[in-house]
């Protein structure tokens, strides 16, 4: 049994709704806590955006009551990041490009495809300056995976908001692994999109 994530968050945006802003601190995700922030310029009714995160992360140790304490190692990681929405479809591109969490220099490039049910299918890749075993035993820089994210707020009992994630990738790296933001500005304002708006606007005439 261990405390996934406990923080205190600080959000803010402009009165155009143009940028975004975050601060966070506490247990960010499950194998790492400590402090940082991110940016986000995301437009209305344009299908791009650009952003920026920083973090100053701690690992946390398994060993540990609840994994409450951190085992010295610390990590100061960061990303500059762009999405692009292809019109017509429900796909978002999406770059980041950065220090990733075991100092390796890197991007990784993905491609995610949004549901109207709010459900999320990300390809992704990953390539950096620092190689590591591939899943047939020999050296390689590049990282890729797919993730499934299932929204479950509408199920009885469950709070709203409540999602199943799965992911396929490989086990056991250190190269090209990034910090799993607790609250990322382009997820969360994806609702406040001109995409999604136009797309559930039935709903919202409701």
């Amino acid at each position: 049994v261990t405390i996934d994530r406990l923080y205190g968050a600080w959000t803010k945006s402009s009165s155009d709704g143009q940028w975004h802003g975050l601060l966070v601190a506490g247990y960010l995700e499950e194998m790492y806590g400590g402090v940082g922030g991110e940016i986000l310029y995301r437009p209305f009714g344009k299908t791009y955006a650009f952003g920026a995160e920083l973090w100053d992360a701690a690992k946390r140790d398994p060993d540990s009551a609840f994994s409450g304490t951190f085992s010295g190692d610390q990590a100061l990681t960061g990303y500059l990041k762009a999405w692009y929405e292809i019109p017509q479809t429900d796909l978002t591109v999406g770059l980041k490009a950065g220090r990733y969490l075991a100092g390796d220099i890197g991007a990784t490039l993905s491609l995610t495809k949004y549901a109207e049910n709010g459900a999320r299918v990300e390809a992704f890749a990953t390539a950096t300056n620092q190689s590591d075993a591939d899943p047939f035993g020999g050296a390689t820089h590049l990282y890729s995976g797919l993730r499934l994210t299932l929204p479950l707020g509408n199920a009885p009992v469950i709070p709203r908001g409540s999602q199943m994630r799965f992911a396929a990738a490989p086990l056991g790296r250190n190269a090209g692994q990034s910090l799993e933001s607790p609250l990322p500005l382009y997820e969360i304002t994806e609702p406040l999109s001109y995409r999604h708006i136009t797309r559930h606007w039935a709903e919202v005439a409701e």
